[in-house]
């Protein structure tokens, strides 16, 4: 029996509707449902490798949402989507110990499965319209894991997230529309971008990029992110900065790469907002003192290294498979080593119920497995060799040397720094975490709190470690799969284990010592034993700007809506008046005018108005009708 693409997108929407329908009777038996439908989606993943690798799977169905649905599973989406059904897995198995205490149980599986088959839908389609549905969907499914514990909190993180993602949204409504006014077809792989103006192809590029860019939590739409996280249960914090992050990453990708052809000035554009990421994020991090926004923020800035190597590749006009492969390699293990330390994160809250680092201060000291799970993530994500974020962090880095041809020198070294400092930035603030968290010595948290972390979460939180470790220590391995994904065969030639690389890779983690060390001196303060963050009192985009801006603008909105119903009721009101006195006029002519014949515009006069109220609705709506009709006959 043939695999097909649409069964790895149906079965995690079938087995949430029964999985929600069989845990309003027994719980535990939903638990095993879920997960064994998760099992079997991830296997088929993997078996259906074969196929994909000989040839993109093309499927469609003509009566599926209005326009048809188009299906698209090549070896580029096939990397997403195995990381999807891979974390969701294993994030499922995490989530029956973790979520056992919440409430709302049974919604909150309802919701993690029709998010996962909305992910899974998003990374399958071929149309541009089909795209943009599925993103919505997840989006909407995802509110509901923000605002799972549904305190005010979570709330005000969840207004956020919702209304940037419908903001997103709308931006990639608006340029699909304006795109299918030049193009005969919205399918990915045809869509031919030669013909339209220019001006207006950077229009349609730029709504995709910042639609798209609002979920990878593209600058300067990121304050979603750091509200999000730590509002969400881990579980639901693990998917979304180890994989939902990616769907915005995946459209940014498809709308630069994919339909525009690398245009260079937005190349350019996501180069620029993709420094900022980078440091941005990773400076906020350093300040902040939740380890879930910590962790958030890292997020950001390790998305910007993500996008950094997008614009790279647009740059260079797709020729360096090279920085393809380090995009889909810096992305599946981004999404591993993420996941893993959210997950950490989440059985330190099982105990302490709390992750201000103030709070948890010396949690981990005696807790030798847990530290050892967290250095695994730590070392992951600074890039330390023998772990997967070696590779793929060195292998991108290697693609620096692209825009010394192409865009001169100086932009060269500028890509460097920011190269550099993001990744001193990034051991800066793990380093904060690991020396507080696991090596302050604390009395309160001597107990081993064995009880609280249970078998299931240490298994999940182990095997993302293994991959962590294994993928970091298989080069060759990791080389071969990479030269079948891009089709690119010299991989092996590339020297990531090579002296200047590892030397690089210690100093980086050398520098994030000596910047946490200066941090720790003043931000710390050794008589109260907590740190302070100064940042609260910054200057905030979201609030200072975005928040006051849409406040005005409704507002604005509101009042002049409000005159312009008064303004038309007075006109309505006026307007009877006038006609009721036209009626008593000409009543008197007409009962002279027996046997005369009367002209239209005289016969139209005496109609009896007087008990007849106008009402504008209708009259605005046929007007619009009337204008659009005539538009469409021109």
């Amino acid at each position: 029996m043939e695999l097909r693409s649409e069964v790895i997108l149906l079965i995690p929407i079938i087995a949430g509707i029964l999985g929600y329908l069989v845990g309003r009777k027994n719980e535990k038996f939903r638990n095993i449902l879920l997960i064994t439908f998760s099992i079997i989606n991830f296997i088929i993943v993997v078996r259906i490798f074969p196929l994909v690798e000989a040839g993109d799977i093309v499927s469609y169905h003509q009566n599926l949402m209005g326009i048809g649905l188009y299906l698209r599973l090549d070896l580029m989406r096939y990397v997403f989507i195995l990381l999807t059904s891979l974390v969701w897995m294993l994030v499922l198995i995490y989530s029956t110990t973790y979520i056992e205490k919440y409430s709302h149980r049974n919604r909150y599986y309802l919701i993690m499965m029709l998010t996962y088959g909305s992910t899974i839908g998003f990374f399958l389609c071929d149309n541009l319209l089909n795209l943009f549905a599925f993103f919505e969907m997840v989006s909407f499914t995802s509110y509901f894991l923000v605002i799972h514990d549904e305190d005010k909190y979570s709330h005000e993180a969840g207004v956020s997230y919702l209304s940037m993602a419908i903001f997103g949204g709308l931006l990639i409504l608006l340029g699909i529309f304006l795109l299918s006014n030049y193009v005969d077809t919205l399918s990915i792989m045809t869509i031919d971008v030669s013909t339209i103006p220019y001006n207006i192809k950077i229009i349609i590029g730029l709504l995709f990029l910042i639609g798209f860019g609002v979920k990878a939590s593209l600058f300067p739409f990121h304050g979603w992110l750091p509200k999000a996280h730590p509002a969400a249960p881990a579980p639901a914090s693990a998917i979304l900065s180890g994989v939902l992050i990616k769907t915005g990453v995946f459209g940014i990708y498809i709308t630069l790469i994919e339909i525009m052809k690398g245009e260079p000035v937005l190349s350019i554009t996501l180069m620029i907002l993709a420094m900022i990421n980078i440091i941005h994020g990773g400076t906020m991090a350093i300040f902040q003192r939740n380890m879930k926004r910590i962790i958030a923020y890292s997020s950001m800035s390790q998305a910007g290294f993500i996008l950094l190597g997008i614009s790279i590749y647009g740059i260079s006009h797709m020729e360096s498979l090279e920085t393809l492969g380090a995009i889909v390699l810096y992305s599946f293990n981004h999404s591993m080593f993420k996941v893993l330390l959210f997950l950490v994160a989440g059985m330190i809250y099982l105990v302490t119920h709390d992750l201000s680092i103030n709070k948890i201060r010396g949690f981990g000291r005696h807790k030798l497995f847990l530290k050892i799970l967290f250095i695994i993530g730590f070392f992951g994500l600074c890039g330390i060799p023998g772990f997967n974020g070696y590779i793929s962090k060195t292998l991108m880095h290697h693609q620096l040397h692209l825009v010394a041809h192409t865009m001169g020198e100086a932009v060269y070294y500028l890509l460097e720094f920011v190269f550099i400092a993001g990744s001193v930035l990034t051991a800066a603030y793990m380093i904060k975490i690991f020396r507080h968290v696991f090596m302050e010595n604390n009395e309160e948290y001597m107990g081993q709190h064995k009880k609280e972390m249970r078998n299931a979460c240490m298994l999940s939180v182990a095997i993302f470690a293994a991959i962590v470790v294994y993928t970091g220590l298989v080069e060759h391995q990791v080389m071969d799969i990479l030269e079948t994904i891009t089709g690119e065969h010299h991989f092996h030639g590339l020297k990531v284990y090579d002296f200047k690389s590892i030397l690089t890779s210690l100093g980086i983690l050398t520098g994030g010592l000596l910047l946490s060390t200066f941090a720790r001196k003043k931000l710390y303060s050794e008589e109260n034993l907590i740190y302070t963050n100064p940042t609260l009192k910054w200057f905030s985009i979201e609030m200072d700007i975005m928040y006051r801006f849409f406040r005005i603008f409704v507002t604005s909105i509101t009042n002049i809506t409000i005159f312009l119903d008064k303004s038309i009721n007075n006109t309505i009101t006026s307007f009877n008046a006038k006609i009721r006195l036209l009626n008593s006029k000409e009543e008197e002519n007409v009962k002279e005018a027996k046997g005369k014949c009367i002209p239209l515009i005289e016969y139209l006069s005496v109609l009896n108005f007087e008990n007849v109220t106008i009402d504008f609705s209708v009259v605005a709506i046929t007007v619009v009708v009337v204008i659009a009709f005539f538009t469409m006959s021109i």
